[in-house]
């Protein structure tokens, strides 16, 4: 797989980046369309903070190619199914300190 990875050295296309498996309750997306915003630009050349390192992008619409989780009445997706990203949504529940997440779960209460 193709890939935009970033580490200490800085960023680096690999075009032979290994394909994940999908742990229990992960899905395997394939990317269709992919963005490339501010936040993966400071990631990549090490001016925002925490000191990532991974494969850069989280925008993006995607299709599902495979699944390791149950299909029921808590996952109503199937391999085939498009589907996009969105970083700043948590669970109701969640405790993150995180600013942008805990603007979202107060989102998420009001809708």
């Amino acid at each position: 797989m193709i890939a935009v990875t970033c580490s200490p050295a800085g960023p680096k296309l690999d075009l032979n980046y290994s394909m994940p498996t999908p742990a229990p309750g992960e899905a395997l997306l394939r990317v269709l369309l992919a963005g490339i915003c501010s936040t993966d630009v400071e990631v990549a050349f090490r001016k925002y903070k925490g000191g990532f390192t991974g494969v850069l992008g989280h925008e993006f619409v995607g299709r599902i190619d495979a699944m390791n989780l149950k299909r029921d009445k808590d996952c109503r997706f199937s391999i085939g199914d498009r589907v996009v990203s969105e970083i700043n949504i948590v669970p109701p529940n969640s405790k993150s300190t995180n600013y942008h997440q805990r603007a979202q779960v107060r989102l998420h209460h009001l809708v």
